[in-house]
């Protein structure tokens, strides 16, 4: 094939790896950074819409990374890519006993999504549900 095929080939490749989708071989720590950068910044806009859809994909990555935490959570170990996607970004070995955290932060972020979407009754049954500072701060405002 020539260099155009191919470059599509990576690309529609690169794609899915981003997406998370099917067998896409990112590593829990890095679909983590995303989720919590794009929850940070859905929080920091003033405009709803774009709220909404940051905190919305935020969702969509912590959904993911829940998926390989159950893995983490059962002993067992989450395969390296062997060509990863993100050469520069180190790989971080999740331990089973920090797993219960990051399903918490997981759990806020679904919280917001609903708060943000206007499932006010949904948002604070999850908040309390929580309980901790983060929650208890979101209950407050």
């Amino acid at each position: 094939p020539d260099s155009a095929t191919k470059l599509k080939l990576l690309v529609q490749h690169g794609l899915s790896t981003l997406r998370a989708l099917e067998k896409h071989g990112l590593q829990p720590a890095l679909m983590i950074h995303w989720a919590r950068s794009l929850q940070k910044t859905g929080v920091s806009l003033n405009s709803f819409y774009d709220q909404k859809e940051y905190i919305g994909r935020s969702v969509y990555y912590w959904k993911k990374t829940l998926l390989t935490l159950k893995t983490i959570k059962k002993h067992k170990s989450i395969p390296e890519p062997t060509d990863p996607l993100f050469k520069h970004f180190h790989s971080v070995d999740i331990q089973v006993f920090q797993v219960a955290a990051y399903e918490e932060e997981a759990y806020i972020a679904f919280a917001m999504l609903d708060a943000v979407e206007g499932k006010t009754d949904d948002a604070l049954l999850a908040f309390e549900a929580i309980k901790n500072v983060v929650a208890y701060w979101n209950l407050a405002i």
